[in-house]
């Protein structure tokens, strides 16, 4: 039942923000917000997330308080979506939602943080980021149509009901620290093998900030398949994901999870490079749905060793999600960046080649169980 909680909170949780997350910068445009003022909402929206991450984590683990911050996070969160769903003006839209970003990420790190003690971390995992592939993928299908037809008010309403349903499932697979593990998180810190999974967690982030936002335009545009079908391999993905998140989370119980990370790379190195030769619709849905092996072995594997690392659950899940929240950030201008000197296939190549490097140092170190 402890797998089935987590697959539900996290679907529920990334129905929310699959539903909101793309539509944000639709909605400024249709507001006529300039292109850098939408990169600046965008990126205090990213560092809030950032920041209250760590934040959270680090209380939590000061204090043993999961579940009430759990409770204020997710009620908070309720409460600025249900006045977003009112007639405001745009300034007080922008605050209000800057403010959900940083109070939202409470919750989702201390469930995380809850999944990763105990037995079955694997399994635990694997259960939670299946649900939370599910989620996206319905939200992001529902989301659109509801803002074509009733505008952004109606989707933060909507994401408002199923917040409600989210925050009592949340609570419910949130568990507070006993005083004893509460003394124990204080000696858990930053071990250097935390530092690096943190630093191979940032890398991967970029190749999938690129495939999310780089690779479908190219499909497209370039390539002429229409945005539709491009919208659609992104979907068509996350569907996908969800058999393979729950296999790698069993391969997990008895392979190495560094060894499963570094497959991860290799398989991403193999993603991107495949991209590098799609010419037509068929190829593009066999190489995006290619990635949900990717993200399966990744999500797995990498949360599952932050919880071996230390004992500090909160502050390193917090750090963890910190480190997506970074990387969307870094991502799009280190792309850009590579794209407009050298082409797009030349960002591939740079991604394909990092990967592989990554795959071939974790499997030498593993070699000699270093690691």
């Amino acid at each position: 039942m402890k797998g089935f909680g987590l697959f539900l909170v996290n679907a529920l949780y990334m129905l929310v923000s699959g539903a909101l997350y793309p539509l944000i910068p639709l909605y400024l445009e249709q507001q006529s917000v300039g292109v850098m003022e939408r990169g600046y909402i965008l990126t205090g929206a990213a560092l809030a997330s950032a920041a209250s991450s760590l934040f959270w984590g680090y209380l939590s683990d000061k204090t043993g308080k999961r579940r009430v911050f759990v409770l204020l996070s997710s009620l908070g969160q309720t409460a600025a979506y249900l006045l977003l769903s009112t007639q405001l003006n745009l300034p007080l839209q922008v605050t209000l939602y800057l403010l959900s970003c940083f109070v939202s990420s409470a919750s989702f790190t201390l469930v995380m943080a809850s999944a990763g003690g105990g037995e079955g971390v694997s399994e635990a995992m694997g259960s939670f980021w299946a649900g939370g592939s599910l989620g996206w993928a319905t939200g992001t299908a529902i989301s659109g149509h509801l803002f074509e037809r009733h505008g952004i008010s109606a989707v933060f309403f909507f994401s408002a009901v199923f917040l409600s349903f989210y925050t009592l499932l949340a609570f419910k697979q949130c568990s507070d620290l006993t005083r004893r593990e509460a003394r124990k998180t204080g000696d858990g810190g930053f071990p250097p093998k935390l530092l690096l999974l943190l630093a191979l967690v940032f890398v991967f982030v970029c190749v999938d900030v690129v495939k999310n936002l780089y690779i479908p335009p190219h499909y497209a545009y370039d390539l002429k398949l229409g945005a539709a079908t491009a919208m659609l391999t992104l979907s068509f993905t996350s569907w996908l994901e969800i058999p393979s998140i729950l296999a790698f989370s069993r391969a997990a119980r008895r392979a190495s999870r560094w060894l499963l990370l570094a497959l991860s790379f290799a398989l991403a190195a193999m993603y991107l490079l495949f991209n590098c030769f799609v010419e037509n619709t068929l190829q593009a849905f066999a190489v995006m749905g290619f990635y949900s092996l990717v993200w399966g072995s990744f999500s797995v594997s990498s949360s599952t060793l932050v919880s071996e690392l230390t004992e500090a659950h909160g502050t390193a899940y917090g750090a963890y999600n910190a480190v997506y929240s970074i990387a969307n950030i870094a991502a799009p201008v280190l792309s850009s960046a590579v794209i407009g000197g050298f082409g797009y296939n030349a960002l591939l190549w740079l991604l394909a080649v990092a990967s592989l490097a990554i795959f071939a140092a974790l499997s030498l170190v593993g070699m000699k169980k270093r690691l």
